[in-house]
């Protein structure tokens, strides 16, 4: 990442700037070379072989080539009072003055190395992965929208785009939760996304399919944390898992995690089941 000295007069001074990075530009051609290479089977069988290959040749280095002219514009910049995201076909940008939300989306890799090979592809796939001891997973892509309903998408195709979320997230979570705290403290409901609430008084709701709401009182939660993919609450009382979500489907996630660390209460090893309820 490097600091970039330029003024915006909206948002301010850059505080960092990333450019376009490699590996999802490679990424991409591989993909585009593994299916023409397919279908270059294919054209091998055809009566005019010689010009159907020369054709998916032709193609292969043209949807290279367009992939690498887009992508090579891909750029982020961190301002001091926002962010945008700009490429070949304009830039979004949102400051944080006017930020709503963020969603994280995150990939399970095992159930992603398993894919299309059933359950057990699915088992075997968790196995080698855990026994690769992989490191935090990083959201695929991060979405920020904002107070006028504008969507701003960060994702790999920068250099540095792991360290900026690590910086990033943590900071959204404090900037969305001292903006969230007033409503809460005044018993007005807080949306997490289309299925999970919270409000003072009532505590965490969730809702499931055809509507039914199951509810937590918010001193009964133990802690909300990012397991993989999923976005897990535990009870209070026993530890055991009261909410599995996908993580992309709860906004502001981390800002949630804050509440439930204020005001939920930490489950407590020591104390005999029979004295919880």
């Amino acid at each position: 990442m490097n600091q970039v000295p330029s003024h915006d007069p909206e948002l301010g001074a850059v505080v960092q700037e990333l450019r376009a990075g490699w590996t999802v530009r490679i990424a991409l051609c591989f993909l585009i070379v593994i299916f023409m290479g397919i279908a270059a089977a294919a054209a091998s069988q055809a009566e005019d072989a010689a010009l159907w290959l020369a054709l998916v040749g032709v193609l292969t280095l043209g949807l290279c080539a367009l992939t690498l002219f887009i992508l090579s514009a891909s750029r982020v910049r961190l301002y001091q009072h926002g962010i945008e995201r700009s490429g070949r076909f304009g830039r979004k940008r949102i400051a944080w003055n006017d930020l709503a939300s963020y969603q994280l989306q995150i990939v399970d890799p095992a159930l992603a190395a398993g894919a299309g090979a059933g359950l057990i592809g699915v088992l075997v796939a968790r196995l080698v992965v855990r026994a690769m001891k992989p490191k935090e997973l990083v959201p695929n892509a991060v979405w920020l929208f904002s107070k006028s309903g504008a969507k701003l998408t960060l994702a790999g195709n920068v250099k540095g785009y792991k360290e900026l979320v690590k910086q990033l997230v943590p900071s959204l979570n404090e900037r969305l939760f001292a903006q969230l705290k007033p409503a809460f403290d005044g018993g007005a409901p807080i949306a997490f996304g289309k299925k999970v609430s919270l409000q003072r008084g009532v505590g965490i709701t969730v809702t499931g399919l055809f509507g039914r709401q199951q509810v937590l009182p918010l001193e009964q939660a133990a802690s909300a944390t990012l397991e993989s993919a999923a976005f897990v609450i535990r009870r209070s009382d026993t530890n055991a898992v009261w909410q599995s979500l996908q993580a992309a489907s709860v906004a502001n996630l981390g800002v949630l995690q804050r509440f439930v660390e204020h005001a939920g209460r930490r489950y407590d090893e020591g104390v005999p089941l029979a004295w919880t309820s």
